[in-house]
């Protein structure tokens, strides 16, 4: 089986797939990452668990159309061909075959159900697939294609609280700081941070200073591990102690220095610099 998987601007640049919550967006590149070379993954709910996803993260796949699931538990990618050339070498078919037959692809090379009844493909999930605690029942007729979520508990689909950072993950205080969708490279690195207040915290430090890298967040936490910080109101306290420590090593007037941007850090005579909105060098000391 092929190790490498990729991921197509098509599919995670468009607007259907931004407006999904950060969580989500998480989820899909795990599932695509774990997926064998038909796109198949046998083990969704485990993902959800490793990744701290929840079930909501899994619904919003389904009913977006990123995912197709079906009755056994198994899902597959939906644009897996698209994101993905696997070389006829290195190649090993999916052993969900029965589940496979029931796939055609598209023009684009994106997977769509086959109508077993009328034997042409058809838009959305099949009839009726179930993972977890949720079932997609589709409805579709000849002209028409849409799918229904039946919720078998009394929780309803919801989406976090984009008016209230505390009800965001730190995915979207991030993004939200950064002012634009976050990589998978750094998804899977803010993935092993702890959802902390302090983290939140140094989230909020590097929006006000604009940056827009994670290596300036890293800095940041790194920062108040080295020096004992353990709440908020310890790093607000050392952060004005900081502040007063600015470097006087600018260029042209507190501009910012040559060949770097807003978020960079820089490593010099031994300690840390991180270049700011204002173009100054604040040092790690």
């Amino acid at each position: 089986m092929a190790e490498r998987r990729m991921f197509a601007k098509t599919i995670i640049d468009s607007d259907a797939f931004l407006d999904m919550p950060a969580s989500a967006r998480l989820l899909y590149y795990d599932l695509s990452m774990r997926a064998d070379d038909d796109g198949f993954i046998n083990s969704p709910k485990k993902i959800i668990r490793m990744t701290g996803a929840s079930e909501d993260d899994i619904k919003i796949l389904i009913t977006k159309q990123f995912v197709i699931p079906f009755e056994n538990g198994v899902v597959v990618i939906k644009h897996w061909f698209i994101h993905n050339y696997i070389r006829k070498d290195t190649y090993s078919e999916t052993q969900y075959k029965e589940q496979k037959s029931l796939l055609t692809l598209d023009e684009n090379k994106g997977y769509r159900l086959i109508d077993t009844v009328r034997g042409r493909p058809v838009d959305g999930t099949s009839t009726q697939v179930r993972i977890g605690k949720v079932s997609i029942v589709n409805t579709s007729s000849s002209t028409d294609s849409k799918d229904t979520i039946v919720e078998t508990t009394t929780s309803k689909v919801t989406t976090p609280n984009k008016n209230d950072d505390e009800e965001k993950t730190i995915f979207d205080l991030v993004e939200q700081a950064f002012g634009r969708p976050l990589s998978p490279v750094e998804f899977e690195e803010i993935s092993k941070w702890a959802d902390t207040d302090l983290t939140r915290h140094a989230i909020r430090i590097a929006e006000l200073n604009r940056a827009t890298r994670i290596s300036y967040i890293v800095t940041i936490l790194r920062n108040y591990e080295r020096n004992g910080i353990r709440s908020t109101s310890e790093a607000e306290e050392f952060d004005k102690k900081f502040q007063g420590k600015k470097n006087t090593c600018t260029i042209s007037n507190s501009k910012i220095p040559e060949g770097h941007k807003i978020g960079d850090v820089i490593e010099k005579n031994g300690h840390t610099y991180l270049v700011t909105k204002d173009g100054e060098v604040l040092y790690d000391k």
